[in-house]
């Protein structure tokens, strides 16, 4: 019992004394972080056994170990503040403060029971950043063959004594170290940043930097997501017709997928593979008895199609915790209605004529001279009938033809000269 008292008496004198003449000759260590970041601060001894290490912050013992058996024991005002945040490292004695907050701002001191013990002072300095900001920093997301940075640099750049960064994956040293070779990762040597040029979703986990220092290590954690690729795919289809939106890949065996419509996401169809249940859903009236689903593929058919199932349809895949989007854009139009030829009049020379369609879309109608377009017109009002004249020579053996078109299909009519213009000159 004495010599306990006589350890917490002598301690008590060195730390009243160091606190108040800010160490013993050692120059103050000063550590700058950010909120939301971890420290390691440390001894920067071998231990032998039976050294007694102390941590003190404010003048409080927070942290000690004793016969190599760490133990955090602080004061009743420091617990919130290191609440589920010290951790002692068995071999060296070092002190790791993990999600560190502005109330372990402070002074931190080094106390080894020995001789030769000259007590280190860290100036910890931790930068303010709201829970958003905290949020924004450690947690990306990024879709799948994106670059991706995780920044360092705030905690590396221009820093003195920085020795080196080291990156960690899902808890395992990135080795061989970083470097730009193709499409692995790459550090930047100015800032210590980890960049990913050409994400995939196998990228996605824990990453986790190690700023070293003489004294002390810096850690930040970043968190990523690689989600799948967004594919857009636009297709167009006649209407009446039917259309089957298909990538051409397998769904997963696990997980659920979903087809919505329209910028509201009205819901079409679901697929449950974890518990084998599909569903079409008709609460909206212009799909009712026009949707199949093929339950393997994942693959959806609209039948009958019409001008009012045009726009944006997406298929969301959710599978061993990724999610992908895919996209299509379909484009329907009517059909295209068959031009009519008509003689407006002819003469012995020369002949008049008029290639007529009445318009129920956008479309062209055009003059062919053989394979040469010699006149042409596009019209998008629907209220009228589109009329493209044409003046030729009576007896001219150059084969005619009149084209209507929109951008999937087109119908022709070949003019007939000799019934048009000579038989009724």
């Amino acid at each position: 019992m004495e010599s306990r008292n006589s350890i917490f008496f002598m301690k008590t004198l060195l730390l009243l004394l160091c606190f108040s003449h800010g160490g013993a000759g050692t120059a103050d260590i000063t550590v700058d972080l950010k909120e939301g970041d971890g420290v390691s601060l440390l001894t920067d001894v071998t231990l032998t056994p039976g050294d007694h290490v102390m941590w003190y912050f404010k003048t409080q013992l927070i942290a000690e170990m004793f016969e190599n058996v760490p133990e955090v024991n602080m004061d009743e005002s420091f617990h919130e503040t290191f609440r589920d945040k010290l951790k002692l490292e068995e071999q060296s004695g070092s002190l790791t403060i993990s999600n560190i907050s502005t109330a372990c701002s402070g002074d931190y001191m080094l106390w080894i029971m020995r001789d030769d013990n000259d007590p280190p002072f860290f100036v910890v300095t931790v930068r303010s950043a709201s829970p958003a900001e905290q949020h924004e920093m450690k947690n990306k997301s990024v879709t799948e063959g994106d670059p991706l940075s995780l920044d360092s640099s705030d905690i590396y750049r221009g820093k003195i004594g920085a020795e080196r960064v080291k990156w960690f994956f899902n808890g395992s040293p990135m080795e061989p170290e970083p470097q730009e070779i193709g499409d692995v990762p790459l550090v930047d040597s100015s800032s210590g940043s980890l960049i990913i040029s050409n994400t995939r979703i196998s990228d996605s986990g824990e990453y986790e930097v190690n700023v070293i220092y003489n004294r002390f290590i810096i850690i930040r954690r970043f968190y990523v997501t690689v989600n799948g690729a967004t594919e857009l795919r636009s297709v167009s289809v006649t209407e009446g017709d039917w259309v089957t939106l298909d990538f051409n890949v397998s769904q997963p065996r696990r997980g659920e997928f979903t087809w919505t419509f329209g910028a509201g996401d009205s819901l079409l169809a679901l697929v449950s593979r974890d518990y084998a249940t599909s569903k079409i859903y008709d609460s909206d009236k212009r799909f009712r008895n026009r949707l199949r689903l093929d339950n393997q593929t994942g693959t959806l058919t609209i039948m009958n199609i019409s001008s009012e199932h045009a726009g944006a349809y997406k298929l969301d895949t959710w599978a061993s915790g990724q999610r992908t989007k895919k996209f299509f854009y379909v484009s329907v139009f009517a059909r295209v209605p068959a031009p009519v030829i008509t003689r407006e009049n002819s003469s012995s020379s020369h002949c008049s004529l008029l290639c007529s369609v009445p318009n129920e879309s956008v479309v062209t109608l055009s003059w062919y001279k053989g394979n040469t377009s010699i006149s042409s017109i596009r019209v998008s009002d629907f209220n009228f009938s589109i009329l493209l004249h044409l003046e030729t020579l009576a007896d001219q053996n150059e084969p005619y033809r009149c084209v209507v078109g929109n951008q999937i299909s087109s119908r022709t009519q070949h003019l007939d000269i000799e019934k048009l213009c000579l038989r009724l000159s």
